[in-house]
């Protein structure tokens, strides 16, 4: 999961101007972990998370809050750290999280 936070703090560290970065788009949420990097920014005021799954983030996500700053809590209620799911929108970051590194398996002769 180390791979996953690291996209989030990659994403706005690259930046030229981080404190300018309002809203972030979060591309495959999986255990949430490259969206909740994110919260610890207090300049980001809305994260949006895009799933080709609408249940991962109701379902998966959730089982993840200790790893993801719980960045799925109270999405159905008073929504603390601004999460939506959508699917259209615009805005001025995006973050594609990644399933890791390939690895090459056998040998090779």
């Amino acid at each position: 999961m180390r791979l996953q936070r690291m996209l989030g703090h990659l994403s706005v560290l690259a930046t030229a101007e981080p404190d300018n970065i309002k809203d972030v788009l979060v591309v495959a949420c999986g255990a949430g972990v490259t969206a909740g990097s994110f919260v610890p920014y207090p300049y980001i005021e809305k994260i949006t998370i895009c799933d080709i799954e609408p249940l991962v983030p109701k379902v998966v996500t959730p089982m993840f809050g200790e790893q993801n700053y719980h960045i799925v809590d109270g999405i159905d209620k008073e929504n603390p750290h601004k999460v939506e799911v959508r699917r259209s929108g615009s805005y001025m970051m995006t973050a594609v999280t990644t399933s890791g590194p390939c690895r090459r398996t056998g040998s090779s002769t």
